[in-house]
């Protein structure tokens, strides 16, 4: 094996703890003089988004409409939204010190993720991950998102890394390792309790499990 790639969110940005945070923040910055209950406000926000799946201005709609918020312009929030959620980006236990020892033990590494290229950037920022990596593709500047195998490819073109000598890791079973399996390459999965993820050979729990995976596979 000569690269590692990886997915971002819910891999090695904990998206969900991330958010709660920003939303947690945003509630207390905006919303707080209104009659609206926080708890239910941030139970909302998480249900509607949707894993991230669903973008901030259908998000904020809902949220206006239903706690009766009609002085508030949606695209004012997710401006806001775009602004501030960087700075509650919070990592996986362990991120740094597995990149690093990635890095040292000759590793390339790279980072592929679907999303908008300034979220996307601004969290990956707020990580301060951005050196470890020889590539970083997001989906909405190159064109295609996963599980369009062409972005995986184009990434291994890039590090001139066959897919044999290659690992995905991300959380998503279709998206990530389905798709990176596809592309000739070996997909782990970082298990989330979104997924099952029956069927799937390389699994890992926490992103430190990865270094003892990556022996395992070497060594077949």
């Amino acid at each position: 094996m000569k690269a590692i790639l990886f997915d971002l969110d819910e891999t090695l940005l904990n998206r969900e703890h991330s958010l709660l945070n920003f939303i947690s923040d945003q509630y207390d910055r905006i919303f707080i003089d209104y009659v609206v209950n926080k708890e239910e406000f941030c139970s909302k926000f998480i249900e509607w988004d949707q894993r991230g799946y669903v973008w901030k201005d259908v998000v904020y709609e809902k949220l206006i409409e239903y706690f009766d918020l009609n002085h508030f312009c949606t695209q004012d929030l997710v401006v806001d939204y775009l602004s501030n959620f960087a700075r509650h980006a919070t990592p996986f236990p362990g991120l740094h010190h597995v990149l690093s020892t990635l890095k040292r033990e000759g590793y390339s590494l790279g980072l592929i993720t679907n999303g908008r290229e300034d979220l996307q950037t601004s969290s990956i920022e707020g990580l301060q991950i951005e050196s470890y990596f020889d590539i970083i593709l997001i989906s909405e500047s190159f064109g295609a998102k996963k599980p369009d195998i062409s972005i995986f490819t184009h990434a291994l073109r890039h590090l001139g890394v066959e897919p044999a000598n290659a690992v995905y890791v991300g959380d998503h079973p279709i998206n990530d390792v389905e798709a990176s399996i596809r592309c000739g390459m070996t997909g782990v999965w970082k298990k989330t309790d979104a997924w099952d993820g029956q069927g799937i050979q390389y699994k890992i729990k926490e992103l430190p499990d990865l270094l003892e995976l990556m022996k395992s596979i070497y060594n077949n």
